[in-house]
Parts: structure tokens; C-alpha cells; sequence
């Protein structure tokens, strides 16, 4: 599985996008952002965030972990 498919928890993508937790929660309820639900948790693709992302601000995409780390 590549990196880039990684599930999110919702803190750590409002910390990615640098919103509040409920932002994201609210994102998602309106499928603005594409998310799975287990249980009462959401899980966010990585590619997802990469995806909302390209749509709101005109092609960003999120760095690679390994990118991030150097």
C-alpha cells in the first residue's frame, strides 16, 4: 500500500490543514472531504486530504512523510 492512501484520524488532518477538529467533522458530514466512518471515528485518506486540497486552493499537494521529516 503506498504512503499516500494512509487513513487520518480527524486531529490529525485539522492539524494538516490547520482548522479546528469540527471543521473537519463538518467537512466530511458534507462529503466535502471524501472520509470513512468506523464505528462513531472517521478515517480520511491521505489521498483525500491531497484531493480537498488540489480542489480549494488550485493544485497544493501535501508533501510525503519523508519529505516533511528532512
Amino acid at each position: 500500500m503506498s504512503e499516500n492512501n494512509d487513513f487520518l484520524t480527524v486531529s490529525e488532518v485539522a492539524v494538516l490543514l490547520r482548522v479546528s477538529d469540527e471543521t473537519v467533522y463538518r467537512l466530511c458530514r458534507r462529503r466535502v472531504l471524501r472520509a470513512s466512518r468506523a464505528g462513531v471515528q472517521w478515517r480520511i485518506k491521505r489521498s483525500a486530504v491531497d484531493e480537498y486540497l488540489s480542489r480549494e486552493q488550485g493544485g497544493y499537494q501535501m508533501p510525503m512523510r519523508e519529505e516533511v521529516s528532512k
